[in-house]
Parts: C-alpha cells; sequence; structure tokens
C-alpha cells in the first residue's frame, strides 16, 4: 500500500473510537496543487476550494496526502513545497484563538497518522530538492512547537542531533536548518539544557572552517543565532 496511489485507503487505529479503528482516505493531490498555482483565477479558486474541503471533510487524510507528497521525489517541486507550505499554515496561525484551534486539533489527531506524517517529514530532509527540504524543516519545527510541550515525539531532537553527523551535505544542511526553526518555535523551559547544550555543541561544530560545505556553515550560523535569542538572551 503507497500513500502515492490515488484514492487508497490507509488503515489506522482510532483510539478514541469505540470500535477501535477507522479509514483514512489519502488522495492524489498533485494535479490540484498544481491547480491552485494556475494563473487562471476559476481554475486556482476550484483548487483552492477543493482543498479546504478535504481538509474539513477528513483532516488526517489530508495532512497524510500533504505530507506524503512533500517527500515523494517522483513529484514536482513546485507541489510539493505547496504542500508543504500548506501543512505549515495548518499547524499554526498569528491570531491566538485560531492558533489555539489548530493546536487542539492537531493534539486530537489519530497517533498513528501523525507518526506517518512526522515520517515523511523527516524522510524529507534528506531530499535533493532544496526547496522540499527547508519547507519539511518549517513544518517539522511547527509540529515540535506543539508536540514538545506535550512531552511527545521526545525523540525528535536526538534523531536530528544524529543526522548532524552523517553524509550527504545536503541533510546535514537541512537539519541544521530545522534545529534552527525549532529553536524559534520552542520555549527555552521545554527542552532540558543538555540537549540545548547538545544542540549548540552541534552547530558550532557545523560552522567550523573543517565544514567544507558552505551551505552548512550558513545554516549552522542562523541556528546558533536563532537558539542564541532563545536561550541565552
Amino acid at each position: 500500500m503507497f500513500l502515492f496511489q490515488k484514492c487508497r485507503k490507509l488503515l489506522l487505529k482510532n483510539r478514541s473510537s469505540p470500535i477501535g479503528e477507522r479509514i483514512v482516505k489519502v488522495m492524489e493531490v498533485t494535479q490540484v496543487l498544481l491547480n491552485a498555482q494556475s494563473i487562471d483565477g476559476s481554475v486556482r479558486k476550484n483548487a483552492e476550494e477543493s482543498l479546504k474541503q478535504f481538509q474539513e471533510q477528513n483532516l488526517p487524510g489530508f495532512f497524510l496526502s500533504l505530507s506524503g507528497e512533500l517527500a515523494n521525489e517522483e513529484k514536482p517541486v513546485e507541489t510539493r513545497k505547496l504542500a508543504g507550505l500548506i501543512l505549515k499554515n495548518a499547524l499554526d496561525a498569528k491570531e491566538q484563538h485560531r492558533k489555539f484551534e489548530l493546536v487542539q486539533r492537531w493534539l486530537l489527531l489519530d497517533g498513528n497518522a501523525k507518526s506517518q506524517i512526522k515520517a515523511f517529514l523527516l524522510k524529507t530532509l534528506s531530499s535533493p530538492a532544496s526547496d522540499a527540504r527547508s519547507t519539511a524543516s518549517q513544518v517539522i519545527a511547527k509540529v515540535a512547537g506543539i508536540e514538545l510541550p506535550q512531552k511527545q515525539w521526545p525523540e525528535l531532537i536526538s534523531s536530528l542531533l544524529s543526522n548532524v553527523h552523517q553524509l550527504p551535505a545536503h541533510a546535514k544542511q537541512a537539519t541544521l536548518e530545522t534545529l534552527g526553526y525549532l529553536c524559534e518555535e520552542v520555549s527555552p523551559d521545554v527542552i532540558d539544557q543538555d540537549q540545548v547544550n547538545k544542540i549548540l555543541t552541534a552547530v558550532i561544530q557545523g560552522m567550523s572552517a573543517s565544514e567544507g560545505n558552505t551551505d552548512v556553515r550558513l545554516a549552522a550560523t542562523k541556528a546558533l543565532y536563532n537558539a542564541s535569542e532563545q536561550y541565552y538572551s
């Protein structure tokens, strides 16, 4: 069973259901995302309405479809990037009441669905497509901003720190970028000091002269700035 095939159904456990299981429909969203970027106003409007209805009627499927699009190397870069941006906007808002609503609906999402979504996001950090990697970094940080204060996704930071020490360079760059965004999103009282120190060590190593990749050094520099502003200001 593949998330990238049209109209396939993923069977997920739903702990809140008395039956114990439910069907989550995953939709092929590539064409809809392409249409959402059309210069034709009517085509664009119809696509936006389709995405809105999908989100309202099947939130787990909506998140799974978009995260699957973002992670799929066979999809166009423009649809992958837009999928990630829509995901990010579905997790956060400037208005506090709306932000609270988005946080609560993510927390109430089926646990198995969330695990699959997060797996897609982490997979995308190693994508050759820089736009997909960068967008995934932002979405991961938004999810971390919701889950880490709730003592959820405890393995995230250690997983990211492990990736920093691995090749290829583009994956290391994306991981450092993710750590930088994470430092912006997550309050200092959520991450323990030992993990903060490990993050700082990783980004300082990424800035060192021995790091031959300019993009890695730049991502590390930005991450250090964010960490310093958040945890040592």
